[in-house]
This record gives structure tokens, C-alpha cells and sequence, in this order.
């Protein structure tokens, strides 16, 4: 009885995990690897009871104390690390176990120099241990010799159990940095079989996959790592690349505005900043970046340029021409061949301000430097326009298709303009004909040339002309809600045409041009009521569409819109030059006569 009472306590001994009566010399290693084991399997309250006891047991043991500083290292907990790695020193100051942590913790503090000089003590003393191939390989990493760091460690994988999950990850390591990410990313894979909750490998991972082109994954395998390293801005901001190139542009500002607060002055961050906030239109952000970018470079020229295009763009026009007076003071020095673009784009703030004579003298100072500048011609073809002198604009814009090597549908499209309002509608059609042709993809051509065949009555055309608008990002939202807006309205959906134009104008309400755009839509309801659909002028209808489209345009004037004469002359506001707040508005008394 005494013997079967014995081998039942034996049997419970071992179940529970405690081994006393293991061989002194092999217990801390078999508890060592089955805490391993516990821990892949996800078994953490096992695990940590196991942890316990090989604390209270073997605290003293090197190897014990080597895999307790990993698992800190890997935590991030690097002092603590070191000091427990110094305690096992103490023991054996030789172990290459010891030196070995110790060159791993320096590595991941970038102190090179220090892990190098750990492992070459090391090997020294101990050039035929077990480990050596695993001290080699990474020594060899860390000197970015990859393909001696690939034999050394497959070498030591192949004499090991195959469960050292840091080999796998400086191997796939190696394998990234010598081009050859399929590799790379398989050893990840098993490193995060073995450990799944290693931040390190997450992130080689993530490049990895981002090599072999599968940017989908790498997106997840990014965020995993930056949910545990939060504070890796060079990481985020190769996760905010990747996003870029998935073409996420709201998800690119949030991890760009995190890496500002660790990196505020960095001009690359900056600069794609700037960048996805204009795609986004975020143009209060793109300025703000904008003026921080002149505190780091007020010498740079072009910076200041792109602040008064940025203004021009928000119809801040003044302050557009104040930033481009800096850039001509830059530029009249350093880089005079750039002055005839000043001239021209000094001209296009005058020109939307009104300041017509100003506009015309900056434009022919343009063209006396320049006299092949088309972009001067095409400028100065719509002042003399708006001057009244219509032969005068016609012969610019033949001048400027002539000097451009490239045809541009805007040249075409404002010399429909002046067509159209000259009531020459056939010989209009024909040049936003050759607008369409030209650039097929360009929005604004297209319902240029529906809101001509609406002029017309030509009302199927008009619908399909419309339903080909696409969304672009090079073009402004507006212009394709505005199109499928009036497509909605020219099928009688008038529910629908009112929730487009609503809808967007939710998305973008301090916009000056969406909600130009948008009382464009809402003055054409009113007019197709009319004209298409044979409601009365007074139908409740038609005058709740010109009330809401007199209300947005005088929104958008008080929202920094400037081009009043611009506003007189847009046929798709016509249907309002009979209300007395229109003119009221566009701030004349002086009525427009159709022609």
C-alpha cells in the first residue's frame, strides 16, 4: 500500500506541474519549455501559475532569469530587462545565454555598437556552444551582412526543437532586407505561431506583405502593431503611406495628426499633410500646414505660391494677393523666368474681385515677358470679355490655343461662353463639343455642355450628358453632385434631386463654390417646373426652388464668394434676374438683358 500510495503521489506531483522530483539540472529547462507551450496555447492562467513557481523555485537559475528578461524585453519593460539579465551575470558572467539578451535589448535601444561588442565577447569564449549559430546570425544582422544571418540561423534552426520564434524573425528579417518578401513573410508567420503577441513581428510582417504587393493585409498586420506600439511614429507613418496608396484619405489624416505630435516640424509629415488635405479639401488644415511649413522656409518661394493658390482656392482673395506679393518679392531675384506666372495669377484675383483694368494691366505685363504664355491669353480673352470688348476675347482665345502644344477644354469651354451669350447656341455646342472630346473625363466640360442643351430644350441630351459626369477627385465634389442633382430633376424625381443637393451641401457648408453650385441646381428645379414640366411661375413649387436658391447664393457670398459679375452672367441663374433679391445680392440695380 505504502507503493501505490507513493505512486499516486508522484503522479500528482507531476500533474500539477511542480516537478520536484525532476533531475536538478533539467527541471528549470522542461518547466522552461513547457511555459512556452502554455503560453502559445493561449493558456495564460497556467502559464502564469507556472511562472510563479519557477520564480519561487529556480529564481536563481540563469536560464530562468534569461527567459524572464525576454519576456520583459518584449513587453518593453528594457530596464527591467537589464537588471534582471545583471542579476544572472552574477551567476555567470560568461553565459553566453546572458550576452546574448543583453546584445538583443541593445539592439532594439539602436545601441548597435554595444550589442555587437556583447556577442563578440561572447563567441569569444564560447565559439562551439550550442547557441553560437543563433549569436552568429544575429551579429550578422545587425552588420547587414543578410545571407551569412540567413545560413547561421536556418543552420541553428535545424539543430533546434524549431520553437525559437526570434530566429524566425531576424531570418525574415534578413529575407526583407535582401528583397525577398515571400520568404520573409513565411518566417513571420510561424515567429507568430510561436509568440502571436510579439509587436516586432507584426511590424516586419506588415512590410513584408506590403513587398509582395497584399497592401490589404499589411493594413491589418500595421494596426495590430501599432495597437501595442503606439508610440513607433516611424511605423505610423509608413502605415499612413500604405493607407495613401489605398487611396483612404480620412484614415491618412488621423495617423498623419498622430505623428505630428511626436514629429511637429518634420517637413516630410508636413508635406503629406498638406497634401491629403487638399485631396480631402480640407483647406483650413492645408493652410494651417501651409503657414507652418513658411516658419520653417520663409525663403521658399514656392511655398508662399502655394499659399495664395490655396487662398484663391478658399476665395480669400485678398490675402491671396498679399501671399503673392511675398512670392514676387522671392522670386524677382532669385528666379525671374517665374515672373509672367505672378503677373498672370495677380491678374486672376483682380479679375474676380472686379478690379478689371488692374487685371488687364498685370496680364499684358505678363505677355510683354512672356508672348507665347497661353495661360495670360486665356486670362485676358475673359477680362476683355467681361470688359465688354467680345472681339478682343475671341482673338486671345485663338491666340492661346496657338501658342499651347496641348489642347485645354477651358479654352473651348469660355469660348462657348461667349457664344452662348451672343445667342450664337449652335456655334456654342460645337466648341463644348470639341471640350468633351478633348478631355472626356474632365466633369466640367460635360455639364457645361448639358446646361447648353437645357438652354436648348433639348432635354434626353441634356440627362445623358449629365449621367456620364463621374466623381473625380481633381475636380471639385460639387461639379458631380451637381450633375446627378439635375439628373434627378430632369426625370421628374424631384424628392430625390432635393435630398443630392441637400445631402451635399450637409458635407461641405461653408464651402463657397458647393453652395454656388448648389443654388445653381436649385434655380434650375425652378426653371425645368417651368419650361420642361409646364408648371406656372407661381406654382408654390417654383418659387420654394428660387427662394432656396437666393438663399444659398447670398450664403455664399458671406462665405467668401466674390465674382459678382460672374454670378450675373451664369445662364443657370437666369430664372432669377426677375427677383429683386438677386440683384440685391449680386449688389447692382443694373438689370442683365438675356440675349
Amino acid at each position: 500500500m505504502r507503493g501505490l500510495a507513493l505512486c499516486f503521489l508522484v503522479m500528482f506531483g507531476l500533474a500539477g506541474g511542480v516537478q520536484l522530483w525532476a533531475k536538478p539540472q533539467s527541471a528549470p529547462e522542461h518547466l522552461l519549455r513547457q511555459y512556452d507551450q502554455l503560453q502559445r496555447e493561449g493558456r495564460q492562467a497556467q502559464a502564469e501559475g507556472l511562472r510563479r513557481r519557477l520564480t519561487e523555485y529556480y529564481g536563481d537559475h540563469v536560464g530562468v532569469q534569461v527567459a524572464l528578461a525576454r519576456e520583459a524585453m518584449r513587453s518593453g519593460e528594457w530596464e527591467f530587462a537589464l537588471a534582471m539579465l545583471a542579476e544572472a551575470g552574477r551567476s555567470d558572467g560568461q553565459a553566453l545565454e546572458v550576452r546574448m539578451a543583453r546584445a538583443e535589448i541593445y539592439r532594439r535601444q539602436k545601441r548597435i555598437s554595444e550589442a555587437l561588442q556583447e556577442l563578440e565577447t561572447a563567441l569569444r569564449r564560447a565559439r562551439d556552444h550550442e547557441l553560437a549559430d543563433r549569436a552568429i546570425g544575429l551579429m550578422r544582422l545587425m552588420q547587414g551582412q543578410w545571407e551569412a544571418t540567413i545560413v547561421h540561423l536556418t543552420r541553428h534552426l535545424n539543430r533546434s526543437d524549431g520553437q525559437d520564434a526570434d530566429a524566425y524573425c531576424w531570418r525574415g528579417l534578413a529575407w526583407l532586407r535582401s528583397g525577398r518578401p515571400a520568404q520573409a513573410e513565411a518566417d513571420f508567420a510561424r515567429a507568430l505561431q510561436l509568440v502571436p503577441d510579439l509587436p516586432e513581428i507584426w511590424l516586419y510582417r506588415a512590410q513584408a506583405l506590403e513587398g509582395q504587393g497584399k497592401l490589404s493585409e499589411a493594413v491589418a498586420a500595421y494596426a495590430r502593431y501599432l495597437a501595442e506600439s503606439p508610440q513607433d511614429s516611424e511605423a505610423r507613418l509608413a502605415y499612413a503611406k500604405l493607407l495613401q496608396q489605398l487611396r483612404r484619405p480620412s484614415e491618412v489624416l488621423k495617423e498623419l495628426r498622430l505623428v505630428l505630435q511626436q514629429r511637429p516640424n518634420q517637413r516630410e509629415v508636413l508635406e503629406l499633410v498638406l497634401q491629403t488635405a487638399r485631396q480631402t479639401r480640407q483647406y483650413h488644415l492645408a493652410l494651417e500646414v501651409i503657414e507652418r511649413l513658411i516658419s520653417l522656409d520663409p525663403a521658399n518661394a514656392q511655398l508662399w505660391l502655394q499659399k495664395s493658390l490655396l487662398l484663391d482656392l478658399m476665395y480669400r482673395d485678398k490675402e491671396a494677393l498679399a501671399a503673392l506679393d511675398e512670392y514676387e518679392k522671392l522670386i524677382r531675384k532669385n528666379a525671374p523666368r517665374l515672373l509672367p506666372s505672378y503677373y498672370a495669377r495677380r491678374a486672376n484675383a483682380y479679375r474676380k474681385l472686379g478690379r478689371l483694368e488692374e487685371a488687364l494691366q498685370s496680364l499684358n505685363t505678363a505677355l510683354d515677358m512672356s508672348p507665347s504664355y497661353g495661360y495670360a491669353y486665356y486670362l485676358r480673352a475673359d477680362v476683355y470679355w467681361r470688359l465688354g470688348k467680345v472681339e478682343a476675347a475671341l482673338a486671345d482665345l485663338d491666340t492661346a490655343e496657338k501658342t499651347n502644344n496641348e489642347r485645354y477644354p477651358q479654352l473651348y469651354i469660355k469660348r462657348a461662353e461667349i457664344l452662348r451669350a451672343q445667342g450664337k447656341w449652335d456655334e456654342a455646342l460645337k466648341q463644348l463639343d470639341r471640350a468633351v472630346e478633348t478631355a472626356p473625363t474632365v466633369s466640367f466640360a460635360r455639364t457645361q455642355r448639358a446646361g447648353l442643351l437645357l438652354t436648348m430644350g433639348r432635354w434626353e441630351d441634356a440627362l445623358q450628358e449629365y449621367t456620364q459626369v463621374r466623381e473625380d477627385t481633381q475636380e471639385h465634389p460639387s461639379t458631380a453632385a451637381y450633375a446627378r442633382a439635375m439628373s434627378a430633376a430632369l426625370q421628374g424625381d424631384w424628392e430625390q434631386a432635393e435630398r443630392i443637393a441637400e445631402d451635399h451641401l450637409a458635407d461641405m457648408p461653408t464651402d463657397p463654390l458647393t453652395g454656388y453650385n448648389m443654388a445653381c441646381a436649385w434655380a434650375l428645379f425652378a426653371d425645368l417646373r417651368v419650361r420642361k414640366f409646364q408648371a406656372l411661375p407661381s406654382d408654390p413649387q417654383v418659387i420654394l426652388y428660387k427662394q432656396r436658391a437666393l438663399a444659398l447664393l447670398e450664403k455664399t457670398f458671406q462665405v467668401g464668394y466674390t465674382d459678382r459679375w460672374h454670378t450675373v452672367h451664369d445662364p443657370d441663374l437666369f430664372c432669377l434676374h426677375r427677383e429683386a433679391a438677386f440683384w440685391q445680392i449680386v449688389g447692382t440695380s443694373r438689370p442683365f438683358t438675356e440675349p
